[in-house]
């Protein structure tokens, strides 16, 4: 029986726009909303009860003989893991994650990249996990394309601001650069020197 079982709850839960799974302790959907319905692999019969990642289509469950939950890449499954945080710190968690999923009747795979959000959720003395689902591929795919200074080099954030490549990866990727020279810059900075490190590959 869905847990939305009234009908100003399920109109509710329908109308939220972003798709919404309720899963169990073992990972089961035991509901979802009509957002979800739009992108479950499986039709809503064959999705009742069935794993997170069986019913979204997940490219492991053909990779794995025993289905969802026994491959190797399921172990770091952001679901898996949102479920297990969400229900042990009975709190929100939050966490991007790009899954390969059967998203149409040709039954070919694509990249998917959610922003995974999961709650605790209480029902009849059991503590479930709610789901939401949101499809931000479009917006991880446009912060891929980085515009850079054909000139300088430098490279433009989202506040419109232009820095140099080294500010840029170290405020958004977090890398520590540490310095050295090229060979070809080291001969065009010191000739002298070049002459005795011909063998090397860089200086620094």
């Amino acid at each position: 029986m869905p847990l939305s079982d009234s009908a100003s709850l399920r109109r509710i839960f329908d109308a939220i726009p972003a798709p919404i799974l309720i899963l169990d302790t073992d990972y089961r959907v035991l509901d979802h909303n009509l957002a979800a319905g739009e992108i479950l692999a499986l039709t809503e019969q064959e999705a009742a009860a069935v794993l997170c990642g069986e019913s979204l289509g997940c490219i492991h469950i053909d990779r794995s003989p025993a289905g969802c939950g026994s491959g190797e890449p399921c172990a770091t499954c952001v679901l898996r893991l949102s479920v297990r945080r969400a229900q042990a710190g009975r709190s929100t968690v939050r966490q991007p994650t790009r899954m390969l999923l059967r998203r149409d009747a040709t039954q070919q795979h694509q990249p998917v990249d959610f922003l995974v959000s999961a709650s605790p959720l209480s029902h009849e003395d059991e503590t479930l996990v709610l789901m939401m689902l949101e499809d931000v591929t479009e917006l991880t795919d446009l912060r891929r394309i980085i515009p850079i200074c054909a000139q300088c080099g430098k490279m433009r954030d989202d506040d419109q601001y232009w820095q140099s490549v080294q500010d840029y990866l170290t405020r958004y990727t977090q890398v520590r650069f540490t310095h050295g020279l090229c060979p070809e810059c080291l001969h065009a900075l010191y000739p002298d020197l070049y002459g005795s490190t011909e063998d090397s590959d860089t200086l620094g």
